[in-house]
């Protein structure tokens, strides 16, 4: 048992490692640009099974770690503009990504359809391909084993639109321009 508390302790603390090396590449980015919107709190399921554990509301839990991540990066004099913060859990945000998607539906480029994901019982979510690990357990438990579920799950028809956003895509000039061959990889097409 304790072999296991090390560890998630030895977890979270690569995953505060990760965020401060994820923010401190931002924050250099600022540096030579206009600092953009910086957006915070997507409730996920990770997040969700946080507050279930903390006996706290999902939304709750989202926004005191919001505060105390943003009180962190003012700690570290990180040179945001939190007047253009875009928190992706209020409704203000989310309405959008809704708005988009029922276009989409309406338009036929979003379908449902069964499919193999990677399913995590422990955290009972869907895990992508890169959060399977050691020989095919979950990132978050390395001694979970990762099922293969069928189920139904919502896909876009991105394919009909490759050629097009490759095409625009070769206006991309420098340090963009490798987007492009990594979308055509992904798209199965010659760069």
């Amino acid at each position: 048992m304790l072999a296991v508390s090390v560890r998630r302790a030895a977890y979270r603390a690569r995953a505060q490692l990760r965020n401060r090396r994820c923010f401190g590449a931002l924050q250099v980015d600022a540096r030579f640009q206009c600092p953009a919107s910086h957006g915070l709190g997507r409730v996920r399921i990770a997040r969700r099974n946080a507050a279930i554990a903390n006996k706290r509301p999902p939304r709750e839990w989202t926004l005191s770690n919001i505060a105390k991540m943003k009180a962190t990066h003012r700690r570290f004099q990180f040179s945001y503009d939190w007047d253009r913060e875009v928190t992706t859990c209020e409704p203000d945000y989310y309405r959008w990504n809704q708005w988009f998607f029922l276009k989409m539906l309406e338009r036929g480029i979003a379908y449902r359809k069964k499919a193999l994901v990677n399913w995590c019982p422990q955290c009972a979510t869907v895990l992508a391909n890169e959060q399977v690990v050691n020989d095919g357990c979950c990132w978050r438990h390395e001694t979970t084993r990762v099922e293969q579920r069928a189920l139904e799950q919502w896909f876009f028809k991105i394919t009909q639109y490759a050629d097009e956003l490759l095409a625009d895509m070769a206006q991309l000039e420098g340090r963009l321009a490798g987007a492009r061959a990594h979308h055509a990889a992904q798209l199965d097409r010659p760069v």
